[in-house]
């Protein structure tokens, strides 16, 4: 064993001592690679880290605050039919927006840098609101263009040459005076001076026009978009730029178009609820106005008054009674409503308004995941053609969904209904028991029931009109807990990536040339000799 490792030894030191024959071949090539080290730290641009960090706030259900709905309102509950004060934030749902490509595509042409200027020999490095030409597209060319354009202008503010390059072919193009326009095919583009060109500057510039989605697609893999923490709804933006105003700008605009989105959303659903809600509280103030009518012609052709005085003998059994049944009947109205909306054929890719829902802001509620369905196929449409095998797949899904909604709404009509049958048979006990008070006291008080109902659901859908209407007024769904804001450290050039190549290159390069170059030496001295 002892030999075996002096052996091994020795061969080591003989393989080094080998290598260090050729010692000038290491210093050469370490001095080539300090030289392209230098060259990297010299000429890469300082590169930064932009950070902001915002809170995604609990978003509060469009019913808001609490009806005094009684125990309907735990039966409404149990059928996924009731209120909450909030719903939870799914950030997962959140990041997935954040990292869309459509909210980048929203974020890059408000900045525009899908138009990217370059002067020559820039290595990459484009120009952000200090180039001296600016092109213009139009909103066709901005939202349709489906190739990338390039364009090198020369000259100076009298007299332009613009060559381009697309899918048409080769164009030149002469101006002695912008603004200008020039077309490339069916995409049109204004030609203009930036405002603080100055009169003598020479212009040579490369600009370069792609799509937006094809620009956010690149910046989804630079953007760094996660949460803060597992416990928290805190999510961090990061991104990295050599030029400081375009990474805090492009993180800001980010956050401005996520709320934006999130202010869409939100308009939509209050709309649907409050048209919603328009419609009934019109019909119930109709039907409020006919039962007063006919209370009122009630009294008079009976002679009744002070009928209310006249009615206290009704026990405290019968008032809690009474109470419960109005509860009832005005969920199992408004409930019938809401059927009513779901079945009529207009309305059959419409939002169901979350009117009723305590889970809307759940996963899993049916109503919730009926809604998504329908945003997710006005997303789809948005995007593509009416024909697209995905909306069939999501139209077949919307149609399960929305059985299941109905039969929810129905099994919950239905247990309403058994409800109010037990407390009438209730109550129909005590009133058979107080049988000697004239039949006008029984009539007028089921007339008073009637009124009551109407009563309790115009003031339930009024308050929760109120409280849509409220929200979509409230603040932004982000609070920017920290605007963007540049770290100090620069994350490149780094000094220590450029140590680490001049160690890798001065080690990896001698030797592996030399150990290949033996080798071929070895192989060509073999076949030599076979040869021979």
């Amino acid at each position: 064993m002892e030999e075996n490792k002096d052996k091994e030894t020795i061969e080591l030191k003989k393989i080094i001592i080998n290598y260090f024959l050729y010692w000038k071949f290491f210093i050469a090539v370490f001095i080539v690679s300090l030289i392209f080290a230098l060259l990297y730290l010299i000429y890469y641009p300082r590169t930064y880290e932009v950070m902001a960090r915002i809170q995604i706030l609990e978003d509060t259900d469009l019913i808001g605050g609490p009806a005094s709905l009684g125990d309907a309102s735990g039966l409404m509950k149990s059928f996924g039919l009731g209120s909450k004060m909030n719903a939870g934030v799914n950030l997962d749902d959140e990041l997935a927006i954040l990292n869309s490509n459509s909210l980048m595509s929203e974020m890059v042409k408000e900045l525009g840098i899908y138009v990217t200027y370059s002067e020559p020999f820039s290595f990459f490095c484009t120009l952000y609101k200090t180039s001296p030409i600016l092109f213009i597209p139009d909103s066709y060319t901005e939202e349709n263009l489906d190739e990338e354009i390039s364009f090198k202008v020369k000259g100076n503010k009298d007299f332009i040459t613009i060559h381009s390059k697309s899918s048409v072919g080769k164009q030149t193009f002469q101006f002695n005076d912008l603004p200008a326009h020039l077309e490339i095919g069916e995409y049109k583009f204004t030609l203009t001076f930036n405002d603080h060109t100055p009169g003598n500057q020479k212009i040579n510039l490369e600009i370069s026009i792609r799509p937006a989605s094809w620009v956010a697609e690149d910046l989804l893999n630079t953007f760094t978009i996660e949460e803060y923490s597992k416990t928290s709804n805190i999510i961090e933006l990061i991104y990295t730029d050599y030029d400081k105003k375009r990474a805090r700008d492009m993180v800001n605009t980010l956050i401005s178009a996520y709320n934006q989105h999130a202010d869409v959303i939100k308009k939509q659903e209050a709309d649907s609820g409050i048209s919603f809600l328009d419609n009934r509280i019109n019909d119930i103030v109709d039907n409020l106005n006919k039962i007063e009518k006919i209370i009122e012609d009630y009294k008079t052709k009976n002679k009744l008054t002070n009928i209310e005085y006249d009615i206290q003998f009704y026990g405290e059994q019968i008032k809690e009674f009474q109470i419960k049944m109005i509860e009832l009947e005005a969920q199992s109205h408004i409930v019938t409503l809401l059927e009513e909306y779901i079945k009529a054929p207009e309305n059959k890719y419409k939002l169901i308004p979350m009117l009723l829902s305590m889970d809307e802001g759940e996963k899993g509620s049916p109503l919730s995941m009926y809604n998504e369905a329908l945003l997710e196929r006005t997303r789809i449409l948005s995007n593509s053609e009416r024909d697209n095998p995905l909306v069939h797949r999501l139209e077949e899904q919307i149609v399960k969904l929305r059985e299941t909604v109905i039969q929810t709404i129905q099994n919950t009509s239905v247990s309403l209904h058994l409800s109010l049958v037990d407390l009438q048979t209730k109550e129909k006990l005590l009133i058979d028991k107080l049988g000697d008070y004239p039949t006008q006291e029984k009539e007028y008080v089921e007339l008073r029931r009637q009124q009551e109902i109407f009563q309790g659901m115009y003031l339930i859908l009024l308050q929760k009109r109120e409280e849509i209407a409220l929200k979509e007024a409230t603040k932004e769904k982000a609070r920017i807990v920290d605007t963007a804001f540049i770290k100090e450290n620069p994350v490149a050039p780094r000094k220590l990536y450029a140590a680490f190549g001049v160690l890798f290159f001065t080690l990896f390069i001698p030797v592996s040339s030399l150990f290949i170059g033996k080798q071929f030496l070895s192989l060509r001295a073999e076949f030599l000799s076979r040869k021979k």
